[in-house]
């Protein structure tokens, strides 16, 4: 008995000291890409003995019971607003990280077209937490019936196509609890995620990673993956937007920057195909005429996401192109 208490206690101790290395190797990683000062990173006891974030079983059951304070609040909305309201998708950069309540792309846009613009984006986040939230009838209670919703837009990041299949995203030391994964099985989409708790060890989530960078490699089988899930998502996405508001035009707004690889991971006709469905797709380059470009006036100051100049660049040109 005493013989198998040590073995237990040895076991734990060597389990904790490689999961402690990991995180330690993790951290010089984090610190190479990341401004540490604005991203801090966590000390290693909080990944045991805190919540990273909001979980999306958490999630759901507070806005079932009408708690919907996690979304980004739009003091431009207004009782004054009649024409019809826009509904907002998408992850970090719709939802206005770093940035104002009255510098982010959803102020501006009610402001200049007198519209209601409700904000649907979460961090971190991307194609699949959008079907997920409308997937519950709950999601829509907090939206007043007039003035009706003409728009769905989706604010698009080729990334968005890498999160469909990582578990580990960002990366393991700000790895957000509202991870989700959805696979097609006889034709549903069906959610296939594991257990939050594991992701509490370094041990257990950089082997995940290794399986997460074996699923996004470039290469055609992979890509195919992505693009019939992403495909499918969206679909499913604008049918139960459409049985809500039968007159609804659903934008997928691409947001081009320079040097984004995640481009290799699209398929040259992924967008016709979304295009003969019905979508309207718009790319931001076509609209301002380049592309935007990292650590610059175009971004806040992680580098990467975008600034209040980007939007006052972006939104003239897409108001005018929309008739907004």
């Amino acid at each position: 008995m005493k013989k198998f208490i040590v073995n237990i206690v040895v076991f734990i101790f060597c389990f904790f000291a490689l999961d402690y290395c990991i995180y330690k190797f993790n951290s010089i990683e984090y610190k190479k890409v990341t401004n540490t000062d604005m991203h801090p990173i966590l000390p290693y006891y909080k990944f045991y003995t805190e919540r990273i974030s909001l979980s999306l079983p958490v999630l759901k059951k507070n806005y079932i019971n009408g708690d919907f304070s996690y979304f980004r609040k739009n003091p431009a909305n207004s009782n004054l607003n009649t024409k019809p309201s826009i509904l907002l998708f998408g992850c970090s950069y719709a939802y206005g990280t770093l940035l104002e309540d009255k510098q982010t792309f959803h102020y501006k846009l009610s402001k200049l077209t007198k519209r209601n613009i409700y904000n649907r984006a979460l961090e971190a986040c991307g194609i699949q937490h959008m079907y997920f939230l409308l997937s519950d009838k709950n999601f829509f209670n907090p939206i007043p019936t007039p003035p009706r919703i003409q728009y769905a837009v989706y604010i698009y990041i080729p990334n968005h196509l890498e999160r469909l299949t990582t578990k580990t995203f960002p990366n393991p030391l700000c790895l957000s609890e509202k991870l989700l994964i959805y696979k097609l099985k006889n034709n549903d989409l069906i959610i296939n995620n594991t257990p939050s708790f594991l992701y509490k060890s370094f041990i257990f989530k950089e082997l995940v990673k290794i399986n997460d960078d074996r699923n996004n490699i470039v290469t055609i089988e992979n890509n195919y993956k992505k693009f019939i899930l992403a495909n499918e998502i969206f679909l499913r996405s604008k049918k139960i937007l459409e049985q809500k508001y039968p007159d609804i035009k659903f934008v997928i707004l691409k947001y081009n920057y320079e040097n984004d690889h995640n481009v290799n991971y699209e398929l040259p006709f992924m967008w016709d195909i979304l295009e003969k469905e019905g979508f309207i797709i718009l790319e931001t380059k076509d609209l301002i005429g380049r592309k935007f470009v990292l650590n610059s006036k175009d971004t806040v100051n992680d580098g990467y996401h975008p600034s209040e100049y980007a939007w006052d660049l972006l939104l003239p040109p897409l108001i005018k192109k929309l008739n907004l």
